[in-house]
């Protein structure tokens, strides 16, 4: 019994740190002054030039904006944990440098202000503005 009890402990504990995960990467994205990109690697190059000057701003009820020079783009977005990793899924549609980023990112870190993320071979890195 106590066996039982124990593995129903050890479940309980890792679905709230999952969930936590899932909140603290939704929190992180969810800055007041937006996100900038400041590394964006896609099949081995360096595609900073098409996301770059963006501010990303991250809302709590899924959608995204990127504005660049006062022409806003707007997408959707998701958090969440898939075969015991967190991912960010973005859609923009109707931005055709930002569809590059319409992807699932698998999350690696968050400290100070940076957020990374890869997929594959492919890099994805925001900053606090």
């Amino acid at each position: 019994m106590l066996k039982k009890i124990l593995s129903v402990a050890v479940v309980l504990q890792l679905m709230s740190c999952q969930k936590n995960d899932v909140e603290k990467l939704e929190s992180d994205l969810t800055v007041k002054n937006g996100l900038v990109i400041t590394s964006f690697i896609e099949d081995g190059e360096n595609e900073l030039e098409d996301v770059k000057d963006y501010v990303f701003t991250f809302t709590d009820n899924g959608t995204v904006s990127a504005l660049k020079n006062n022409v806003t783009s707007t997408g959707t977005y998701r958090v969440f944990k898939d075969d015991g990793k967190v991912e960010l899924t973005m859609n923009f549609n109707n931005n055709s440098n930002l569809s590059e980023l319409s992807d699932d990112w698998y999350f690696v870190s968050s400290k100070d202000g940076i957020i990374t993320f890869e997929e594959e071979n492919d890099l994805l890195v925001f900053k606090s503005k």
